[in-house]
């Protein structure tokens, strides 16, 4: 199951449904049930990251009736939620969101998350058109699928300020909410407008387009202050900005593996390197680290009431891990010149 989760992680989806389906088989074979079901739900977590809706239903529906386990139980409603409205089983997902408050468990913050999504479509009655694009851009996202992910975060533009594209631009609409009074600006506008500059920032750094990356991650951290309720992006915005600094500093091969499936090369599952000699001076890249420790310290500490964390404790620490080093290293060859 490991290797199955690894894959995911890596970007090589494909590899991962293979690897946890072989998983699901073995263990319900040998009669260790709960980590047949464990698996069967990451394998049901694939599907949904692929936006395959009809498949993860099934496996999410078994895995919430069957489990023993507290785990997944709150996250996996709320998935399972939202295939239900991307399939069109509205009457079902009510009765489904009213059991997650009794699921979540304190101190987990996917617990906490779907909770608020819950208690949001209860309020609202429907997930809009927006939360449709955008909630497929995230899962393409978090699957490596960089090119299908910008291609659904474009298309929720439309969508930011209403289920009725108005025929803004960009200009546009962030004219009108950055102007709007707060006290009377519409919080699903502001909220909507910066989940979208995050997730196209981040998906266009995927896709290797660093200074658009870097242009629309720092608008949505511009809007520090006035998001209120998925306030997640902008410490999420500042460690996409920190890696951007210390792979332009520390520049190597990626972490994932060099053989990858077709699907998945290149433009997909690798986070791109520049392969171009950097020219810098080592006072620039020890200036570019410093700015990344700042960052990672302030995604850390500045951000603690937030609610998704998408294993950022893990990214930041890996990050502050691999710049202090590097920075170590500029400094010390610093030394030894003089």
């Amino acid at each position: 199951m490991l290797h199955g989760f690894v894959a995911r992680v890596q970007g090589r989806l494909q590899e991962s449904v293979d690897t946890l389906k072989i998983a699901v088989e073995r263990a319900s074979v040998g009669g260790a049930t709960q980590l047949a079901l464990t698996a069967e739900y990451e394998l049901g977590h694939n599907y949904f990251l692929q936006c395959q809706w009809e498949s993860a239903i099934p496996i999410i529906e078994k895995y919430l009736e069957t489990t023993k386990s507290k785990n997944f139980r709150a996250y996996g409603a709320y998935k399972l939620g939202f295939c239900y409205w991307m399939t069109g089983k509205y009457d079902v997902i009510a009765p489904l969101y009213s059991k997650v408050e009794g699921w979540v468990r304190p101190n987990f913050s996917f617990d906490k998350f779907a909770l608020r999504k819950a208690q949001e479509y209860s309020q609202k009655g429907k997930f809009s058109k927006f939360d449709e694009k955008w909630i497929s851009a995230s899962n393409f996202f978090e699957g490596k699928l960089f090119s299908s992910a910008l291609e659904q975060v474009e298309a929720s533009f439309v969508f930011i300020c209403g289920d009725t594209d108005r025929g803004m631009t960009e200009g546009e609409v962030e004219s009108e909410i950055i102007e709007a009074d707060p006290s009377v600006a519409d919080s699903q506008h502001v909220d909507n407008w910066t989940r979208y500059l995050y997730l196209k920032g981040a998906a266009l750094r995927g896709l290797g387009r660093l200074p658009e990356a870097t242009e629309y991650l720092e608008r949505a951290l511009g809007m520090l202050g006035r998001v209120s309720r998925e306030v997640y992006v902008l410490p999420h915005a500042l460690v996409e900005l920190a890696e951007m600094e210390i792979e332009r500093t520390l520049p190597n091969k990626t972490d994932l593996d060099e053989e990858e499936d077709d699907e998945n090369k290149s433009t997909e599952a690798a986070l791109p390197v520049s392969e171009a000699k950097d020219e810098s001076s080592a006072e620039d890249k020890v200036a570019r680290l410093q700015r990344a420790l700042a960052m990672l310290k302030r995604a850390q500490s500045d951000f603690g009431t937030y609610d998704f964390d998408k294993q950022l404790g893990y990214r930041i620490n890996k990050n502050n891990a691999k710049a202090k080093a590097g920075l170590k290293d500029l400094q010390e060859g610093e030394e030894g010149n003089k």
